[in-house]
């Protein structure tokens, strides 16, 4: 798994897919007046916990290029 995390981060750093996917994310939460996903909690609670592993993924990619 973790080669697989490190080809796809060389293909995509990790800041940029956690930019898409906040675009992605405000775009759709404001794009309606109710979303009602389903499971919408979790779903929320995936994204916040996904974001913030992208947040740590990219602090490291950067510390390794100084």
């Amino acid at each position: 798994m973790l080669s697989e995390l490190k080809d796809l981060f060389q293909f995509v750093p990790p800041g940029t897919i956690r930019r898409n996917l906040e675009d992605l994310y405000f775009l759709y939460m404001s794009s309606t007046e109710d979303p009602d996903l389903p499971n919408q909690k979790g779903f929320v609670a995936n994204f916040y916990y996904l974001i913030n592993f992208l947040n740590e993924m990219d602090d490291l990619v950067n510390k390794k290029k100084k």
